[in-house]
């Protein structure tokens, strides 16, 4: 993933190209790009997705890679009812939210399933109002 990332055309998305990003945005990507567990981030009020190899597995397989710089909500649409008021609460800046071993409905190759969410935690990463999925 540090190559698509790397790759990718930043400049065509509100986050702009990289070497314009804050600082504490490029330490989390370098966190989460070296870690063997699955972790998603979505960065600012659009929820713009970043997420690491080990995620991959964890996606609906015919979103990827296009999920990797899109809004949160559009790639969540179908589970939004779950997954948005905890999204709100934490970009009202409310605290974190989290769960363990939650079943998440999804779909994978056309059909849907319930996915073992494992622990799943929510939480704003900064004062520019980001929230993170792990």
């Amino acid at each position: 993933m540090g190559a698509r990332i790397r790759a990718y055309d930043w400049s065509s998305s509100v986050l702009g190209p990289p070497e314009d990003w804050p600082q504490s945005l490029r330490v989390i990507i370098r966190l989460i790009l070296n870690s063997r567990q699955p972790m998603l981030i979505w960065w600012g009020p659009e929820l713009i997705q970043l997420y690491n190899d080990a995620y991959i597995p964890l996606m609906e397989t015919e979103r990827h890679p296009g999920a990797l710089g899109g809004r949160g909500r559009d790639f969540c649409e179908h589970i939004w009812d779950f997954v948005g008021p905890q999204i709100d609460y934490v970009m009202a800046g409310n605290g974190s939210t989290g769960q363990e071993d939650r079943l998440v409905p999804t779909t994978r190759n056309g059909r849907r399933e319930n996915a073992c969410g494992h622990i799943v935690s929510r939480r704003s990463m900064s004062k520019t109002a980001s929230a993170a999925c792990s």
